[in-house]
């Protein structure tokens, strides 16, 4: 699946004939690594990890609702929870339509983004009892204190994005807002800043804890290492943060 629009001009570059100036590497549009390159050439190793393991079951329906301008960044790890997550879907939160394809530009992994648009009238049917929002706002109660949901809500975006979601679309639903009570530091580093906050997919780990198998939620951290890994590899090393 492609998605087409204000994503174009990064897609053309993708799509760019090999050899020419506006070439790169092909990626995964789930994982955002490296996948085979077409017709037997060996330039490159394929990086990509859909297909390393299934799904893991959980009892927590989890439902991000992703910035438009994180739907095609390859640093974006939102999606990787609907890649290794029984039940979770993105959202992409405006409205915009987007154009889907049923391929991508080299044939991999066609529709398993899993990233559909919502529009903000969609969003009142998410105002159900036993549903959640995962963010620090001033209201918001710790996790612990929160029996387990049927359904957690996390905005997925910088952080000015994530509270543009909160103020636009999540907060006028009337949820209750949680929050993580113990933040260690997160081994995310592929984005300046990131190094002394959690990036998507660690806070929604560090939230499942409190409610899921400590199995789940480690299968999960190791997964996220071996990509996480693969992605550093990839950058040539951690961005470094800008001078203070």
């Amino acid at each position: 699946m492609t998605w087409l629009g204000r994503a174009a001009p990064m897609l053309s570059n993708v799509i760019a004939p090999r050899g020419t100036r506006g070439y790169r590497t092909p990626r995964c549009i789930t994982c955002g690594l490296r996948v085979a390159e077409p017709d037997g050439y060996r330039g490159h190793q394929a990086t990509c990890v859909c297909t390393l393991w299934s799904k893991l079951a959980v009892q927590t329906e989890v439902c991000v609702l992703m910035a438009r301008s994180e739907a095609n960044k390859p640093t974006n790890t939102g999606r990787l929870l609907s890649l290794w997550l029984e039940g979770c879907s993105v959202q992409i939160r405006g409205e915009r339509q987007y154009v889907q394809h049923e391929h991508d530009p080299h044939g991999h992994h066609a529709g398993q983004a899993g990233m559909t648009t919502v529009h903000s009238k969609e969003l009142a049917t998410w105002a159900e009892e036993g549903t959640a929002v995962l963010f620090p706002s001033p209201n918001a109660i710790p996790i612990e204190e929160l029996p387990r949901p049927r359904r957690l809500i996390v905005p997925d975006g910088c952080w000015s994005q994530a509270r543009r979601i909160m103020t636009k679309n999540l907060n006028p639903l009337g949820l209750p807002h949680v929050q993580l009570t113990v933040l260690t530091p997160g081994s995310y580093a592929l984005r300046r800043g990131a190094a002394q906050s959690l990036c998507t997919f660690e806070a929604v780990t560090a939230a499942l804890r409190c409610w899921e198998a400590p199995e789940t939620t480690a299968e999960l951290t190791r997964r996220f290492e071996d990509w996480h890994t693969r992605a550093l590899a990839l950058r040539g090393g951690p961005v470094v943060p800008r001078p203070a």
